[in-house]
């Protein structure tokens, strides 16, 4: 429990931090040619770490709950702010409602990888 409690105060400490570096991020200008500047890749890269962690059903969720989530944000822009998104403006997606070129898929990791293979066999005594 000692360590789960430090696990959460680092955690809250590093989201803290997170959003002043944001900040810094929105005030930054993308590179030439990149569609998404360094605050959106930021949580993008946050996404697909926390993404990491679900199993099959909650990513399969995710995906589900995070596609009518994007779809709502189109539709709601659009009815907020018209003429940017048919004038093709980097935010609008006037073609594609749902952003599928999403980019947040979850990294393929050393942990994610043993969660996918089952559990490992333990040697006791005996060559597996």
């Amino acid at each position: 429990m000692r360590e789960f409690i430090k696990s959460v105060n680092s955690y809250t400490l590093a989201m803290s931090l997170f959003g002043l570096k944001q900040f810094q991020n929105l005030l930054t200008p993308s590179e030439r040619g990149e569609r998404k500047g360094p605050a959106t890749q930021a949580m993008d890269h946050i996404t697909s770490a926390t993404r990491e962690e679900f199993g099959p059903t909650l990513d399969s969720t995710f995906k589900t709950l995070d596609a009518f989530q994007r779809s709502m944000t189109d539709v709601t822009l659009f009815m907020m702010f018209p003429f940017l998104m048919l004038a093709g403006s980097d935010g609008g997606s006037r073609l594609r409602p749902v952003d599928r070129d999403y980019e947040a898929e979850p990294r393929e990791t050393p942990s994610a990888r043993q969660r996918a293979a089952g559990p490992q066999k333990v040697a006791v005594g005996r060559k597996y």
